[in-house]
């Protein structure tokens, strides 16, 4: 796969990123009790312990237009990683995370492919003012709304993000903060629309 991915082909490049990237596992079979045991946890070669290399891998398939791994990208900008950082499993603590970078990514995505996983993280940026992006709580909910609208499967967590984000704007008028709350549209009978 790794020639394949070397040769230029994009689904291969995508395909070696998500194996390399790390994050994509959600329970390690190391952590497991009676499944792991010392020769598994020394198995997986350090070659695939590289995240300098899988965003190398996941910026090469976002070339080829997949909105996919662009969004990964992203990720990646926005966790501390570099495409010229020197290769190791964590974030050197000298470089500190690009948001600028993350934030096009993710526009990137959202704008050019209609990528429902981008809006949200910018719905998230939004929400809680990362890097330069402004703490907005109306910019995050109409984020929000369009990755329900680009995606319906997303509807708990958008609702979920909506209820969390309601809470935090009524704290913030109760409490006299200066973050931009959400501005509800009013219908015909001058009452707001939608709770979410």
């Amino acid at each position: 796969m790794v020639m394949a991915a070397e040769q230029g082909y994009e689904n291969a490049q995508a395909n070696v990123a998500h194996l390399l990237d790390r994050k994509t596992s959600v329970v390690s079979v190391s952590s497991i009790p009676l499944v792991s045991s010392p020769a598994l946890k020394s198995y997986r070669s350090k070659l695939l312990d590289n995240p300098t290399l899988a965003l190398a891998y996941y910026t090469r398939s976002a070339k080829q237009t997949n909105a996919d791994s662009l969004v990964k990208m992203g990720d990646y900008y926005l966790s501390g990683y570099s495409a010229t950082s020197a290769p190791s499993s964590q974030p050197s603590s000298a470089e500190p995370p690009n948001v600028d970078k993350a934030t096009t990514c993710y526009t990137s995505a959202a704008e050019g492919y209609r990528s429902a996983q981008a809006l949200w993280n910018l719905g998230w940026m939004h929400e809680n003012g990362v890097g330069s992006v402004t703490q907005d709580f109306h910019m995050a909910k109409r984020y929000y709304d369009l990755a329900y609208e680009l995606n319906k499967e997303a509807y708990l967590p958008v609702k979920m993000a909506l209820v969390k984000l309601r809470l935090r704007s009524w704290w913030n008028d109760v409490s006299g903060g200066k973050i931009n709350g959400i501005k509800d549209e009013e219908g015909d009978d001058g009452r707001p629309n939608t709770f979410m």
